[in-house]
């Protein structure tokens, strides 16, 4: 939904707004319209000197500090609003409860399993927008009127996102395995050779001995 708004929004932005903005061309009148060149509004200039084409800190738009670039002002307000959306997603609406099926009278593993489970879903869930986004022949280019500069700068950020909830699905599962039963039952999960992969672990923490039967 947030990105069918921001599409929406350019849309409107880049083909709509300078329809109704603009002056409409002066015509003579004793002979066919002429073509004149019409200066924008004054809403429009003061949109774009002040939200739209700055640097994020009035500096250069190419501002490395770490190798990190800094994307113009409109483009940070907008990401700072996905980082703020994508906290609230996380951190918002757990409900915990003692008669719990799974985990009677154990709020807090119930917690972390269902943190480590919605990071996953929320970062499975942005991969096609990450793939839409990443491409030069991008339908969404014509449609909104924006530069591949700008669905690039979004691919980057959706991939970081993702990069940190994949992050916090490893932690909370890991987390979740000690609060089951420790290094043992750590050491258990890790048998299964999906988790190995999704932690990139080679080879796998020995199994715990048993008692032969």
């Amino acid at each position: 939904m947030f990105a069918g708004i921001l599409c929406i929004f350019g849309a409107i932005q880049n083909h709509i707004l300078p329809l109704l903005l603009h002056r409409r061309p002066p015509t003579d009148l004793e002979g066919p319209p002429q073509r004149h060149a019409h200066p924008p509004s004054k809403l429009t200039t003061l949109w774009k000197k002040y939200i739209l084409l700055p640097a994020l800190f009035n500096a250069s738009h190419v501002h490395r500090p770490s190798s990190l670039s800094l994307p113009l002002r409109a483009q940070s307000l907008l990401i700072l609003l996905y980082l703020l959306l994508n906290l609230l997603f996380t951190c918002l609406d757990y409900h915990l409860f003692s008669a719990n099926l799974y985990w009677p009278s154990a709020e807090n593993i119930q917690l972390t399993r269902y943190i480590a489970d919605r990071s996953g879903i929320l970062a499975f869930a942005q991969i096609p927008l990450l793939i839409a986004l990443a491409g030069r022949n991008n339908i969404l280019i014509g449609l909104t009127g924006w530069g591949f500069q700008t669905f690039n700068v979004w691919h980057k950020w959706i991939a970081r996102v993702c990069l940190m909830h994949t992050f916090v699905h490893s932690v909370g599962y890991t987390v979740y395995a000690f609060q089951e039963g420790g290094a043992e039952m750590f050491a258990v999960y890790y048998q299964d050779t999906y988790l190995r992969w999704g932690a990139v672990v080679s080879p796998p923490p020995p199994f715990p001995p048993t008692s032969s039967m």
